[in-house]
């Protein structure tokens, strides 16, 4: 009967071992295809990041408190395109200008540019301060071609709070 609970043991133990070590190739194999998955996304954003500038940042002073402008535009394109100014959702507590939802670049690889409000929040400027950051930015837009946009007609959209 010790023999046979022996053996037992021994057959539980092999067969853990074998089961950990089938764990643990299954995890080299998950790591393996996240690098894998990485290294494709890593690839995208640089493929995306030759035809398009993002994160110019332009920034300006309002009362002490830096405002900023993100431009995204195709590097390669011929001539000025034209302006859509994004304004960013978050009910002017929240949010960011540094991210451009899909809808976008599909405007972007259509030719426009699009101009990135950094407006203030509710939680750092009295309300309408955004408001006036917005302006101030259509205003700097119309008074400069410093990035070579057509700022002729400029089209303004957003969502939650920018919409």
């Amino acid at each position: 009967a010790e023999a046979i609970a022996k053996k037992k043991e021994e057959a539980i133990a092999k067969k853990k071992e074998e089961d950990e070590k089938k764990k643990a190739a299954k995890e080299a194999e998950n790591a393996k295809k996240a690098v894998e998955l990485a290294a494709v996304a890593e690839s995208k954003q640089r493929a995306e990041a030759e035809s398009t500038t993002s994160g110019l940042d332009v920034q300006w002073d309002v009362e002490g408190v830096g405002v900023s402008l993100d431009i995204w535009r195709q590097t390669n394109a011929g001539g000025a395109p034209k302006v859509v100014v994004w304004l960013h959702g978050g009910g002017w507590k929240f949010g960011t200008h540094h991210t451009m939802p899909s809808f976008l670049r599909s405007l972007v690889e259509a030719g426009y540019a699009i101009a990135s409000v950094g407006y203030r929040k509710s939680g750092t400027a009295k309300f309408p301060a955004c408001l006036h950051d917005c302006k101030t930015v259509l205003r700097w837009l119309r008074s400069t071609d410093a990035h070579g946009l057509d700022t002729k007609s400029i089209t303004v959209i957003g969502n939650s709070a920018g919409g």
